[in-house]
């Protein structure tokens, strides 16, 4: 967390001076700007210098993966920043909430709704995208984060929807078959129905897909390679 902030300073500094037709490398530069956009207060005579540093560190852990960066209100970064710090935040907000709604705003991105299961929320929570992904990160870590358990993240969402930071609505034909979705721009009952047509759409298609298998498994066992 404390990584993040130096990371947000140098990536929106960079952006901000670039945009400015300035010299990008330029590191005090680059620096008064994030600080400046961010309302950060970063001082002291290495300040620059160490805020690259917490840059390295986080592109070193999630490299450059297209979907690494989310967009996140500042106050829910510092709530939970401020909470362990113990500085008695207005809203705390643990790390463990942070964490998982992060990993929903990850799948959410830039689309109006999207569906997130359970797996995919531990695996997010961590910084990691895919099952491969977190298989080998995992051994590597230095804070030997384990994913949260299956409760802890039902909990947690629980918690996080009932204090309005998403919409959510699970859809499906049976414990066995059911998809819960995910939106932040969406309100509840305009998310139900979104949700409930991509659900029907997407089960049409598996079925589609599942039809034209078996057509070419028989085809494939009645006339065989000839």
């Amino acid at each position: 967390m404390e990584n993040l902030v130096g990371y947000c300073v140098i990536d929106v500094g960079r952006k901000l001076v670039e945009e400015r037709s300035g010299d990008a490398d330029d590191l005090e530069a680059v620096w008064k700007m994030g600080c400046g956009c961010l309302n950060v207060l970063s001082q002291g005579k290495s300040a620059a210098e160490r805020c690259e540093k917490e840059y390295d560190a986080v592109v070193g852990i999630c490299g450059l993966h297209p979907q690494a960066n989310i967009t996140v209100r500042t106050n829910f970064f510092w709530n939970c920043l401020y909470e362990l710090r113990k500085n008695s935040p207005e809203k705390p907000m643990s790390y463990r909430e942070f964490s998982v709604l992060c990993g929903i705003l990850s799948k959410i991105g830039d689309k109006e709704l999207a569906s997130c299961s359970v797996k995919e929320i531990q695996r997010r929570a961590l910084g990691y995208v895919n099952e491969v992904e977190m298989k080998k990160g995992l051994p590597q870590r230095l804070d030997g984060a384990k994913p949260l358990s299956r409760q802890q993240v039902r909990d947690t969402v629980a918690t996080l929807d009932q204090l309005g930071f998403f919409a959510r609505f699970t859809v499906g034909n049976g414990a066995a078959s059911f998809q819960t979705y995910y939106s932040i721009r969406m309100i509840p009952m305009m998310l139900a129905e979104a949700a409930t047509r991509d659900f029907a759409t997407k089960r049409k298609r598996r079925r589609q897909s599942a039809h034209m298998k078996a057509l070419q498994a028989e085809m494939w066992q009645k006339f065989g390679r000839g």
